[in-house]
């Protein structure tokens, strides 16, 4: 499964939305294949879009994309674990393009409602393991 942006850019919402949105793929595959432990890398941005979507931490109609909700600096990690049993969504297939946002399916995911069933958020952006501490954190 792959998603990329619309070749034509995308707003913040739609940004948390894509994230959402492959973070449910990822999660329910994972569910099928009975994985329990998932180790993701990436960058500032989705780190933080990826805690909201799992969380449900933003409320529909919030337009406030700045809030220090979710840490993120070099090399740090966060630890998330289910809320609640797991409900993934229908299987949702190969129904997007990477050319065009409207293909996106929609995932129900805001005000705490969470991505397959909820997540809370155990670590938060540590980086004690680094000699320094925290560089680079947004």
């Amino acid at each position: 499964m792959t998603i990329a942006p619309c070749k034509t850019g995308e707003t913040t919402s739609e940004f948390h939305d894509r994230v959402a949105y492959a973070m449910e793929r990822i999660i329910a595959r994972c569910d099928r294949d009975g994985t329990e432990t998932i180790l993701i890398c990436t960058h500032a941005a989705i780190v933080i879009a990826a805690g909201r979507a799992l969380t449900g931490s933003m409320k529909v109609g919030d337009d406030d994309y700045t809030k220090n909700d979710f840490n993120c600096a070099t090399c740090c990690f966060s630890k998330y674990t289910r809320a609640s049993e797991a409900t993934t969504g229908e299987d949702l297939g190969e129904r997007c393009r990477k050319d065009k946002w409207d293909d996106v399916p929609f995932v129900d995911w805001k005000n705490g409602k969470g991505i397959g069933g909820g997540w809370k958020c155990d670590v938060n952006g540590d980086c004690s393991h680094l000699k320094d501490g925290a560089e680079r954190a947004w």
